[in-house]
C-alpha cells in the first residue's frame, strides 16, 4: 500500500511538472504573439507602468516627453507608479527579448526538474546526475536575481532618458538597494524602483547548498557500495 501511494504521488508530481512545462510554453509564445501583434497594430500601444517613489502629492508634477512616440503619461498618486503608453520599435523589442529570456530560465528550471522526477519514478533518484540537475536548477534561479537588476536598469535607463517629472530628477535606485531608504530621499528626487528579485536568489542559494549535500550523499553512497 505504502508502495502504491508513493508511485501514486510521483505520478502526481510528473503530471504537475508536465502541465507547468506546457503552461510556460504556451505563455511563452502566447505573451510572444501578442506584443508582436501589438507591435505592427496600428491602432494599439503597448502600455507599459513601473513603480515609482516620490515624497510628496504626486498630483502637483506635469510629466512630459520628448520622445513622439510616447503617449498617455500618467502618475497615479495612490498607487506611486508610472505609467505610459510606446510604439517604439526598441521598447518592443526590449519587451519581447525579456519575455523571451524568463521564460527560457522557467522552461529550463522546468525541464530539469521533470527529469529529477522521471528518476524519482524508476526509484534511482540518487545519483550524480540529478546532483547536476539540482545545481543547474540552483544557478537558473540565482540567475534570475542578476537579470531583473539588468531588466531593472535598462527600462530606468529607458524611462528616464524619455520622461521627465516637473520639480523632479531621477535618482539613481540602486542606492536604495545598498541601505538608503525614503528618509534619506531629496525633495527633488523621483525614484524608480528596479524590482530587483531576491527571493529567487534565497531559494537558488538553499538549493545549491541541498545539491551539494546531495552530491555528497551520493559519493558517500556509491563508496559504501564499493566496500561492500
Amino acid at each position: 500500500m505504502e508502495n502504491i501511494r508513493h508511485k501514486s504521488l510521483i505520478r502526481l508530481l510528473k503530471w504537475i511538472v508536465n502541465l507547468a512545462l506546457v503552461v510556460e510554453i504556451a505563455l511563452a509564445v502566447g505573451v510572444t504573439l501578442v506584443l508582436i501583434n501589438i507591435m505592427y497594430s496600428e491602432e494599439d500601444s503597448l502600455t507599459s507602468s513601473y513603480p515609482i517613489t516620490l515624497i510628496d502629492d504626486l498630483s502637483a508634477y506635469q510629466i512630459a516627453s520628448e520622445n513622439v512616440e510616447l503617449e498617455q503619461l500618467t502618475i497615479y498618486s495612490e498607487s506611486a507608479t508610472i505609467q505610459f503608453t510606446s510604439d517604439s520599435i526598441g521598447y518592443y523589442i526590449l519587451k519581447i527579448s525579456d519575455v523571451i529570456i524568463t521564460f527560457f530560465l522557467a522552461i529550463g528550471i522546468t525541464l530539469l526538474a521533470r527529469k529529477v522526477f522521471q528518476s524519482l519514478e524508476k526509484n534511482h533518484p540518487f545519483t550524480m546526475e540529478n546532483a547536476s540537475r539540482l545545481r543547474k536548477i540552483a544557478f537558473l534561479l540565482i540567475l534570475f536575481t542578476p537579470y531583473s537588476l539588468i531588466k531593472g536598469l535598462i527600462y530606468r535607463n529607458y524611462i528616464t532618458n524619455n520622461i521627465s517629472i516637473e520639480g523632479k530628477e531621477f535618482a539613481d535606485s540602486l542606492i536604495y538597494y545598498l541601505g538608503v531608504f525614503s528618509n534619506n530621499f531629496k525633495q527633488n528626487e523621483a525614484w524608480i524602483d528596479l524590482n530587483v528579485n531576491f527571493q529567487t536568489l534565497l531559494i537558488g542559494a538553499i538549493l545549491l547548498v541541498i545539491a551539494e549535500i546531495f552530491r555528497i550523499g551520493v559519493v558517500m553512497k556509491e563508496d559504501n557500495e564499493s566496500i561492500i
